[in-house]
């Protein structure tokens, strides 16, 4: 694409550099032909032709007065007369041609030729015209010349123009190259969006098909239906949350919020990862939020507690504040920021969850903090603002007892 980009721009540049080196080429040859064609009148009409051949005393004298750059006298092939000297003429076989086909019908031709020490040099030549009663000798003609105008400043400008356009293009060229850089990122990171969705659903659903192929390979078919349903439920539940998480990288999700028990639903979430394994004591909070978007997020913690803790973490709600305890290796502090981007994982994984839960609380107004656990591990804690209205349709008590 910058290549093409590049093509087109050098293409359009040296269009504009050949127009404005043509237009500059016929400024600068136009008054020097007008001055040729003015010398060739006043000089060519003083050239008579006598039984002798060519009389040049009047001629002559008209160069003195009129100083033209450069002149030459030519007849029968030989220069009869030169200025300022013969080295300004064209070499031989150059002046031969240019006898040979001028002609008294064909009136005065303009053409560049260089003259002996290789300069450019604009010429102006006719036919000397026959007398009443004599003809010119063959190949009889007058030269007048001048040296190409301002040579040196149109090739100044060439080369000026044709070094810009070698910067334009490399200037283009580059931003070319930024612009769709930048134009291509959003597809870029789509595309590895993707490829880390198609990743951990990979790695999520191979749990729940590995025990579904176990349990049908189970002799024991009194309790298979039973563990099946629970693992195709399983299965749902990865694949809302699946679905939840590629919405969420494209942008594509809008909560839902309604009124909410928070405590509900983390009892209900911690119930179905760890069971009695876990430690968990919650209090009555009513939120505003969207219950999916929230399990999952809660889901996701009490996992992660569970994959890098010691398999049974501590999960305490009160006064709006979620903690999840774990008392694994923990995330040293300059590496907690890091954990909450995408694709970033402290252990195996797809380095989602943490993300993932951030966004979550920050779109429901809240705040994530990470911290270290007294005696090793991470607390993670989730800070939600309460409801508008703190009724709720189903009493609760506050825990008193510890699921252990």
């Amino acid at each position: 694409m910058t290549v093409a980009f590049a093509a087109v721009i050098t293409m359009a540049l040296l269009a504009l550099v050949t127009v404005t080196l043509q237009l500059d080429d016929e400024a600068r040859l136009r008054d020097a032909h007008a001055d040729l064609q003015r010398y060739d009148l006043d000089l060519r009409n003083t050239i008579s032709v006598g039984s002798s051949g060519l009389q040049l005393g009047a001629f002559e004298q008209a160069v003195q007065q009129a100083s033209p750059p450069r002149w030459g006298v030519l007849s029968a092939g030989t220069i009869l007369a030169a200025g300022p000297d013969q080295s300004a003429l064209p070499g031989d076989s150059e002046l031969a041609r240019i006898a040979r086909g001028t002609t008294v019908d064909g009136g005065p031709r303009t053409f560049s030729a260089d003259d002996i020490r290789g300069r450019p040099v604009l010429w102006t030549v006719s036919a000397v015209l026959p007398d009443p009663g004599h003809d010119p000798p063959p190949g009889s003609v007058v030269m007048i010349g001048e040296p190409v105008p301002r040579a040196a400043a149109h090739a100044r400008l060439q080369g000026a123009l044709y070094a810009a356009v070698a910067l334009l293009v490399a200037l283009a060229a580059g931003l070319g190259h930024l612009i769709a850089g930048w134009a291509m990122r959003p597809a870029v990171r789509g595309l590895d969006q993707q490829e880390q969705f198609l990743t951990e659903a990979a790695h999520e659903l191979r749990t729940p098909l590995a025990t579904l192929r176990l349990i049908a390979d189970d002799p024991d078919g009194d309790s298979r239906g039973v563990r099946m349903r629970r693992q195709i439920e399983r299965l749902e539940r990865l694949t809302e949350s699946l679905l939840l998480r590629a919405r969420l990288d494209t942008g594509g999700l809008e909560l839902e919020r309604t009124p909410l028990r928070f405590d509900q639903l983390v009892e209900h979430v911690s119930d179905e990862v760890v069971g009695q394994r876990a430690q968990v004591l919650t209090e009555p909070t009513v939120i505003d939020g969207d219950p999916t978007v929230l399990e999952l997020a809660v889901r996701n913690l009490v996992e992660n507690a569970v994959r890098h803790g010691d398999g049974r973490p501590q999960i305490h709600l009160a006064e709006g504040e979620l903690r999840v305890v774990d008392h694994g290796p923990g995330i040293r502090p300059r590496n907690r920021r890091a954990m909450l981007q995408p694709g970033i994982s402290g252990a195996k994984g797809t380095g989602r969850g943490l993300a993932l839960v951030l966004w979550a609380v920050r779109a429901h107004g809240g705040e994530l903090e990470l911290t270290a656990t007294e005696g090793g591990g991470l607390t993670v804690i989730v800070r939600l603002p309460p409801a508008a209205s703190r009724s709720s349709s189903t009493p609760h008590r506050p825990s008193t007892t510890v699921k252990a």
